[in-house]
């Protein structure tokens, strides 16, 4: 068996020493307690680290795959009427850097478009 200290486990891993000491506490990886010091298996350690990418590329997968919801029809006439009102007022569009035809804001997300709602409707002498 070979063992590494924590120090060497963290770089390893490439978390920090407290994660580490934590893994070895709740026996995540193979470890013993010797003086006061962490000795760490490495093939323990070699397998949490196998699996941690596992499930890093697992969550890196379901957000490509997963498509955002399209900005709704209400949101688009919302963001286009306070577009409107911004072109008017005595701030303009001079400072304003986002979508401004309706095909554009068209292409936004919900989210993108509940955020563009919320930064719209907080611009200083804005449409709200």
């Amino acid at each position: 068996m070979t063992t590494i200290a924590t120090t060497e486990a963290a770089a390893e891993a490439g978390v920090t020493a407290d994660t580490i000491r934590t893994w070895c506490r709740r026996n995540v990886i193979a470890a013993v307690k010797q003086a006061g010091r962490w000795i760490i298996d490495t093939a323990s350690l070699a397998h949490r680290i196998a699996i941690g990418a596992m499930r890093t590329r697992k969550e890196a997968q379901m957000t490509q795959q997963q498509p955002q919801p399209p900005a709704t029809d209400r949101q688009v006439s919302y963001i286009m009427s306070l577009i409107n009102k911004l072109a008017d007022s005595d701030f303009g569009l001079e400072y304003y850097d986002g979508p401004t035809s309706k095909h554009e804001v068209q292409a936004l997300s919900q989210a993108q478009a509940s955020n563009l709602i919320e930064n719209l409707k907080g611009l200083p002498d804005g449409p709200c």
